[in-house]
């Protein structure tokens, strides 16, 4: 029973969560996958979509091959991208979602986790369900778009409330064995 309570505690306390819709820190963002981090090169294919699309049934506005540096730049309403090689318009904001290609198809990110020892704006996004089949992302100068509720972010439990919860846990299989 504890270990299980422990299990489910330190899931609950995992910092993981979903943004989904994102917007640049800055003039330029910067995107890398792990492959291009330990090989120097990588064959995935990542795209930056509409923050409105449908990520599935939609084509992306930029693509790059295991990573880039991608400019914004405001153009009125809307605000052109670039990474060098191409260049596209997010219209109206510059928000914006992120998808990986999978054998031709365009998955969303899963789930995305800031990376809190490299500052606010330095992210690990993940494509995929695990199991030899997640690839993951990271980005340095995003973070979660404020324009949009389609998808809220959690908000954190402080870390007193786990640690708090987790000694009650301790206390009680403690108590439950004194009466047994």
């Amino acid at each position: 029973m504890l270990k299980k309570s422990l299990t489910l505690a330190l899931l609950l306390a995992s910092n993981m969560s979903y943004a989904g819709i994102w917007a640049p820190t800055d003039g330029d963002s910067n995107f890398f996958d792990l492959d291009t981090l330990i090989f120097g090169t990588s064959a995935n294919e990542f795209g930056i979509f509409e923050d409105t699309a449908d990520i599935a049934s939609s084509l992306p506005k930029l693509v790059f091959t295991g990573g880039a540096t991608v400019s914004f730049t405001q153009n009125g309403l809307n605000w052109d991208i670039s990474n060098g090689s191409s260049s596209a318009t997010l219209l109206g904001s510059y928000n914006f979602q992120i998808g990986f290609n999978r054998n031709g198809t365009w998955e969303s990110e899963t789930t995305s986790a800031p990376i809190a020892f490299l500052g606010n704006t330095t992210w690990e996004l993940a494509f995929g369900s695990g199991q030899g089949n997640l690839k993951k992302l990271y980005a340095i100068d995003i973070q979660p778009s404020q324009a949009t509720t389609d998808f809220p972010m959690p908000v954190p439990v402080p870390g007193a409330v786990w640690l708090m919860g987790s000694a009650l846990i301790g206390m009680l299989s403690i108590g439950r064995r004194k009466i047994a």
